[in-house]
């Protein structure tokens, strides 16, 4: 039985899912050949992404991007043990 992020291991419904007393890791970098450009990392993606555009509004033929998101994840067990 296995829902979105859930999967049963052995005997026991666990899950994963990103930990509630962490933030995440964003960050971009410019993919143009000539171009060295790395947004400032951070736990917005909104705010990563508006560096994006802003850079791409400098440089318009800059408009792709590898964008990265890290976070910290947890396993739970769903049943008492």
């Amino acid at each position: 039985m296995r829902a979105s992020g859930t999967w049963a291991y052995g005997i026991a419904l666990r899950r994963i899912q990103s930990d509630p007393g962490s933030a995440p890791a964003v960050g971009a970098r410019c993919l143009d050949d000539t171009c060295g450009w790395v947004a400032a990392p951070g736990a917005d993606a909104d705010a990563v992404g508006d560096e994006c555009l802003a850079h791409t509004e400098l440089n318009p033929s800059h408009r792709r991007f590898a964008r990265e998101y890290a976070d910290v994840a947890v396993v739970t067990c769903l049943e008492p043990a």
